[in-house]
C-alpha cells in the first residue's frame, strides 16, 4: 500500500499524505471528486447506476490516498508536448518533470485515460499505473479500472499540489476476465454483448458492467 511518508512501496520519493482510508462506500467515492458524472456516453441511464458500478468494484478492495505536493519544485525536464483542453497541458508537464526527477519508471502521454505507465520499485517490483489530469469522464474510469491489478494505481492530479492516488489490494484485471469467461458461457449474454459493442465503439455492455464484485 502506498506508504504514508514515504510513497509508492517504500520509495524514497517523500510526498506528504493527508488522507488514507479503505473504500467503504459511495460516499467515499463522491467525496473525492475525481469523477466527471456528466460524461456517462450512453454507458448508463443515470449518475446514480453509474457511482454503483464504480463503487462496487472498489468497495473492500481498495484504498485511496490524497497526497498533498508541489508540483511546481521539480526541474525542466525535456517534454516532449502534449495537446490537451484547458489547464491540462500545462498540469501534465508539471506532473512529467517531477515524475522524471522524482520516480523511476515510464510515463506515457495519451488520450482517455490522460496517461500511463510503470513504477519501478527499490525492491525490483513493478506497478502500472494509469491517471487523468482534472475529472475522468465515468465511461473511461469504469473501463480503466478493470486493468488494475492488485497494487496497480489509478493517479488523478487535481492541481499542483493535489494527487489522489488509489490502489487495489486484489487482482480487479483478472476478476474481469473470469467475469468475461462465466458470461462467454451464456451465448445469450454473450450475442448481446456483441450488439453492445457494435454501437458503443467496443467499450463493455453496462449489463456486465453492473455486475457486483
Amino acid at each position: 500500500m502506498w506508504d504514508k511518508k514515504f510513497g509508492a512501496k517504500g520509495s524514497s520519493v517523500q510526498m506528504p499524505v493527508v488522507e488514507q482510508k479503505l473504500i467503504e462506500s459511495e460516499r467515499d467515492i463522491m467525496k473525492l471528486d475525481i469523477i466527471d458524472w456528466n460524461r456517462l456516453n450512453g454507458s448508463w441511464a443515470n449518475s446514480f447506476d453509474a457511482l454503483q458500478t464504480i463503487t462496487s468494484w472498489f468497495v473492500h478492495k481498495a484504498y485511496y490516498t490524497v497526497v498533498k505536493h508541489d508540483l511546481r519544485f521539480a526541474p525542466n525536464i525535456d517534454w516532449p508536448g502534449w495537446k490537451h483542453a484547458g489547464s491540462h497541458e500545462y498540469l501534465g508537464h508539471l506532473y512529467w518533470n517531477d515524475f522524471y526527477y522524482r520516480q523511476r519508471g515510464n510515463l506515457v502521454f495519451s488520450d482517455e485515460p490522460d496517461f500511463h505507465g510503470t513504477l519501478n520499485h527499490p525492491d525490483g517490483g513493478i506497478s502500472h499505473f494509469w491517471g487523468d489530469i482534472g475529472k475522468v469522464s465515468a465511461q473511461i474510469f469504469a473501463l480503466t479500472q478493470k486493468e488494475l491489478g492488485a497494487h496497480d494505481l489509478w493517479i488523478s492530479v487535481v492541481d499542483e499540489h493535489t494527487q489522489i492516488i488509489i490502489e487495489p489490494f486484489v487482482n480487479l484485471r483478472d476478476r474481469w476476465a473470469s467475469m468475461l469467461i462465466k458470461y462467454a458461457g451464456n451465448s445469450k449474454t454473450m450475442k448481446s454483448f456483441s450488439q453492445a459493442a457494435e454501437t458503443q465503439g467496443n467499450f463493455v455492455s453496462p449489463s456486465l458492467w453492473d455486475t457486483d464484485m
